[in-house]
Formats: structure tokens, sequence, C-alpha cells
């Protein structure tokens, strides 16, 4: 014959739900309020297994919450990580482009040298060829001369007639004059000869007799 079992039982702390709350259309039960009911003892053992299994659900739920939750933190960790490993690389490279930006001008700014003193080399050959028959003395004229506005284009020196013509204009003694004819004489006289004396530097009034002791 089967055992039966008369207890009072608080049907809330079995019934389906979390926290102890009862099932719907269960009702309330007031403070202390106990319910009595025979149960078998197959019946206990069902209901404690049934109890079981519904904590054990919620035990495997947050147990899988806290797993996720675990993975998550590590998700971030390594993002950090990865985020902080590009930012160093970032920066390496950002160092690498500007060190290759100041090397870059640099040459550049060696390479304009070069090609300004070049220049400067080929205007003032230039100045030598277009004053030569022009200018009697030419290294003194080449310290006079302003040679500014003389541009080398395409590989050509353009306006340098211009300023030899404007440098005699201005430096009348240092045109070169014209040589004496055989046989004349080595001291002009007249209107021609004042001319050319007053269009004489020192060093062509010396050269020509002029201010010396007899």
């Amino acid at each position: 014959m089967e055992k039966t079992y008369r207890l009072p039982l608080n049907l809330q702390l079995f019934a389906e739900g979390e926290g102890g709350e009862g099932g719907e259309g269960g009702g309330e039960q007031t403070k202390g309020e106990e319910t009595t009911k025979t149960f078998t003892q197959e019946e206990l053992d069902k209901i404690v297994a049934d109890r079981l299994a519904r904590e054990r659900k919620k035990a495997e739920k947050y147990s899988d919450y806290d797993d996720i939750k675990t993975k998550l933190t590590e998700y971030e960790r390594l993002a950090e990580e990865k985020r902080l490993a590009d930012l160093s690389e970032q920066e390496r490279l950002a160092e690498a482009a500007k060190k290759h930006e100041e090397e870059k001008q640099a040459l550049a700014s060696e390479l304009e040298k070069v090609r300004g003193e070049i220049e400067k080399e080929r205007i003032t050959n230039e100045f030598i060829k277009a004053a030569t028959g022009k200018v009697a003395y030419v290294d003194a004229a080449l310290k006079l001369v302003d040679l500014s506005t003389v541009k080398v284009e395409d590989g050509k020196v353009t306006g340098m007639d211009e300023v030899v013509d404007g440098l005699l204009k201005a430096n009348p003694f240092l045109a070169n004059k014209p040589q004496q004819p055989i046989g004349g004489g080595t001291n002009p006289s007249g209107d021609s000869a004042q001319l050319d004396v007053k269009d004489m530097n020192p060093f062509q009034l010396l050269k020509m007799g002029y201010g010396t002791k007899a």
C-alpha cells in the first residue's frame, strides 16, 4: 500500500515562474496562510524534480550570460589592443612621412640654390661676351652693372644688350675708345681733344700722359 502524507504546503514555492511568484489565475494568499493537501511520495518526488529542473534551467541561463559577458570583455580588450597597435603604426607612418617631406624640401632647396648659381654664372658670362669691344674695363663694369633685369628663359639669356647700353650711358668713362690712327699725335688738340679728355677716366688719363710732370 502506497504511503500518503498530509503536509502543510506553500504551493507558491513550487509554482511556475521566477522569484516564487504564482502562475496566472493562482490567486494570492495572505501572509502566513498555508494550504493543507495530501500527496503521495510519487507526487512529492515529481514536484521536487520539477522545481529542481526549473532552478537548473535558470542557472544554465545565467551561466550562458556570464559566459557571453566574459567573451564580450575579452573581445573589448582585444579590440582596444588592436586600436593601440594601429595607432602606433599610424604614428610611425606619420613620422616617416614627415621625415620624407623634410628631406624632399631640403633637396628642393639645394637644387634651387645650384640652379641659381648656374644661372648667375651664365648671366655673368653673357655680360662679358656682350661687353667685349664696348666696355674698356669689364671687371670694373661687373661691379657697377645691375643684372637683376636679365633673365634666363628656355636656356637663353635675354635683355643683356639693353643692360650694357644703359651701363655705358650712365658711366661713359667705361666705354671703349677707338684706337688712334697710326701716325697720329699722342696729344690731340682742339675741341675733339677736349671732348676725349672729358670722357676719359683717371686710368685713361694716366695712360695717355695727362697729369704727369715734365
